[in-house]
């Protein structure tokens, strides 16, 4: 499955890039990281890797149902959606597949904001599968908090506290394990990597660094604000930093 999941990273950055180049640089920075050595050794945390296979699976068939000619078939539509059912029933981190075609619409395909006529009838077009896809997500949302005695909530570690000061303590640990340090980040030096990181891709005008940033940046919610987890528990969000890294990369090297 980690073997599946590498060929997807692949997959899907050169989707995004229209490189095979930055596709291959991505599949090889996730291919192994120190710090997600649980993922490797550890069966604890095979619902991460099957969440990671079924979400981008997901994603990769919703960017080849949008270069279609034409808009998703029925069975697309079936398909598309057993399969993000199938990732939340195997890990809640799943819960953001919908940033992804959101994001992808946003920046690649410029979703008709005005007038509100516009926007309407593209939501009943071609945004229609990204509505049903929002509207599991709810249904999903709604059945998890109105069932806490037999969902996550009910344990006191993943009970979530929305507070700044818990988002800059997990994003710190989760960094600190990314760059491989026995010491974590300063919260400033969090925030001033993440605005640069922003400054530079809106400067470049890349479109890839833009799906990367924002990604990274909001597929980590589900865990942004609990204690503060392991690095291997932010595999989805370490996808957003690969596909980042490999696009300036390859980038600097012309």
């Amino acid at each position: 499955m980690i073997l599946a999941d590498i060929w997807l990273t692949y997959a899907v950055s050169r989707r995004l890039t229209g490189s095979r180049e930055i596709g291959a640089l991505a599949a090889l920075l996730i291919s192994y990281h120190p710090s997600f050595g649980s993922l490797y050794f550890d069966t604890g945390f095979a619902y991460d890797v099957i969440c990671y296979l079924l979400y981008f699976s997901a994603f990769l068939f919703y960017l080849v149902m949008r270069e279609q000619p034409h808009g998703p078939r029925f069975w697309q539509w079936i398909t598309f959606l057993v399969v993000y059912v199938c990732a939340l029933n195997s890990k809640e981190m799943a819960v953001t597949l919908p940033v992804c075609p959101a994001l992808y619409e946003v920046l690649y395909r410029k979703i008709p904001w005005t007038p509100l006529r516009h926007l309407a009838n593209w939501l009943r077009s071609e945004g229609a599968l990204l509505a049903a896809t929002t509207l599991v997500t709810l249904i999903f949302l709604i059945g998890r908090g109105l069932d806490r005695d037999n969902s996550l909530l009910s344990i006191q570690p993943y009970v979530p506290v929305f507070t700044w000061e818990r988002f800059m303590t997990t994003s710190r640990t989760f960094l600190g394990g990314l760059f491989i340090r026995h010491q974590l980040l300063s919260s400033g030096v969090v925030l001033a990597l993440w605005s640069g990181m922003l400054v530079i891709a809106w400067i470049l005008k890349s479109r890839p660094l833009r799906f990367a940033w924002f990604f990274l940046m909001l597929s980590v919610l589900p865990i942004a604000f609990i204690d503060p987890r392991s690095p291997a528990q932010y595999y989805i969000p370490f996808f957003g930093w690969v596909l980042y890294a490999a696009t300036m990369l390859v980038g600097a090297t012309k």
